[in-house]
């Protein structure tokens, strides 16, 4: 780490002087949601890196960066730093045009003391304390300046832009980073939604906010990969939301969390086509699986949707290699809209670990006959 930052700084020595002078770029390291945690990581980084700046951002949130440089000087700094692994990998370059007032690093200084009655007056001007910039949005980038700016994303980015599309509802195609045709036209209905011209190409801070919005919606949810070793399981789920209970072979329970109104269950169990049917039955019992609602069965495994006027839940279970495995979400009626993302995540994440099922065992086994299931 310490050679890396003296490389760094050896590197800001070499920068010519009249680079300040050409158009000013940015490495943009991390945003935060909030001035607070925008200033605790600025904190954070300017006690390693000697050029640490922080602004309030067109979007809303708090860009914590590096600069300013030219832009060929801030790609070979995106470069280098990334590869020391000192910087996040979705760290980018960033134009000034996304930002608007800087609150890193803190400006100014304490004024002295007043001077009382009989003292010697201050040879020493009070220092002028400066005044944060207004919180007026730059103008948004020119269509070459977004193809630019666009073209400098790297491989990582332009998946998180899928991503961030495909979790909207834009996009349904494959996260690979390649921006083609279907890209483009998920970003241009992204762009007709938020009431922006239809060109195609997003511009900084409309990526910007199409991000921000997806991480911080993500974080809302705690949305984050689960490894259940016992089960066998890996999925991703939201730790903000619910939390682990105990264990009822074949199920794994989790309890709602804060009063989110929400519960899951993990399901892990050896099965052939047979126990798929009979769990499939028996899941329709429970009174967390409302009668009302969509539901299929097929050999290799079954979706139940439950709802009633007061709860709805999702179950998707699947039969391979002689294990049943699945998961079944629970929430209230108000909780749809995080519902619906939940479920997309971890249908589209759920993958089944191992040869293993849950050991029948382990905590409180289900009053139902294992037999009795068929």
């Amino acid at each position: 780490m310490r050679f890396a930052a003296v490389l760094f700084g050896l590197l800001l020595a070499l920068l010519p002087h009249g680079a300040l002078a050409q158009e000013q770029v940015w490495v943009q390291i991390e945003a935060q949601p909030t001035l607070a945690e925008g200033e605790e990581r600025a904190r954070a980084y300017a006690g390693v890196f000697p050029n640490v700046a922080g602004f309030a951002m067109t979007t809303g949130w708090y860009a914590i960066a590096l600069g300013p440089f030219t832009q060929a000087d801030a790609e070979q700094q995106l470069r280098v730093l990334k590869g020391e692994r000192l910087i996040p990998a979705d760290s980018y370059i960033a134009f000034g045009n996304r930002f608007t007032r800087q609150f890193w690093p803190v400006a100014g200084a304490a004024a002295p003391t007043q001077p009382q009655p009989g003292d010697v007056t201050a040879t020493e001007p009070v220092p002028e304390v400066a005044q944060p910039l207004p919180e007026t949005a730059l103008p948004d980038e020119s269509p070459a300046e977004a193809r630019r700016s666009e073209a400098a994303l790297s491989a990582d980015e332009r998946r998180a832009l899928q991503s961030a599309l495909q979790w909207d509802g834009f996009y349904a195609g494959a996260i690979d980073g390649a921006i083609g045709a279907g890209t483009r036209r998920s970003m241009a209905a992204w762009q007709a939604a938020k009431g922006y011209e239809e060109t195609g190409v997003l511009t900084t801070a409309q990526r910007d906010e199409l991000i921000g919005q997806h991480r911080a919606e993500q974080a809302a949810l705690g949305l984050e990969v689960l490894t259940e070793t016992e089960a066998g399981i890996e999925v991703p789920y939201p730790s903000a939301l619910v939390e682990f209970d105990h264990y009822e072979p074949p199920f794994v329970h989790y309890r709602e969390k804060a009063g989110s109104g929400f519960r899951m269950l993990l399901i892990s169990q050896p099965g052939d086509p047979a126990r798929l049917a009979g769990l499939y039955d028996l899941m329709q019992t429970l009174e967390i699986v409302p009668v009302e609602g969509e539901r299929q069965l097929g050999r290799t495994g079954f979706t139940i949707a439950g709802r009633n006027d007061g709860l709805e839940s999702f179950t998707d279970v699947r039969l391979a290699g002689g294990l049943i495995k699945g998961y079944t979400l629970v929430w209230t009626p108000d909780g749809a809209d995080r519902a619906q993302r939940v479920v997309e995540a971890m249908t589209a994440g759920f993958r089944p670990m191992g040869d293993r099922a849950l050991d029948e065992g382990l905590g409180q086994p289900l009053a139902v006959g294992r037999a009795d299931l068929v």
